[in-house]
């Protein structure tokens, strides 16, 4: 069973998005990155893909935009996994770069409801 990874800098969000699961009975393991850099390190290092990424725009150091750049130009390997953009951003202007994104599955602006987050992970088979 393939991981769900949560990259925020934002603790509480991990702590809602994992209660989510719970709550939507997906059993899948929850890898939480605090920052961008371990998320990176994580992709070079052991090459595994999770089944979803939830990623943050707005971080300190490495932001979200940096990540989707490196991981549209890494290696011999595409990334396959679809990411959810999670971000506070109400700048339509930064919704509108992430859809140009063809990593991005969705786009979803904090703070998320249950029945938001359920919607979007419709389509995605992760049990």
């Amino acid at each position: 069973m393939r991981e769900i990874w949560i990259v925020d800098d934002d603790k509480v969000f991990h702590y809602v998005f994992k209660r989510y699961l719970r709550e939507l009975g997906v059993s899948s393991p929850v890898r939480e990155f605090t920052n961008a850099s371990e998320f990176l390190e994580a992709c070079a290092r052991n090459g595994a893909i999770p089944a979803i990424v939830l990623l943050d725009l707005n971080m300190p150091g490495v932001d979200g935009w940096k990540v989707l750049d490196q991981l549209q130009t890494q290696g011999s390997k595409p990334w396959s996994a679809p990411i959810f953009i999670i971000t506070s951003s109400i700048d339509p202007a930064d919704v509108t770069r992430a859809r140009a994104c063809p990593l991005v599955k969705q786009v979803l602006t904090k703070p998320i409801a249950l029945q938001t987050f359920a919607k979007a992970l419709a389509e995605i088979k992760l049990n």
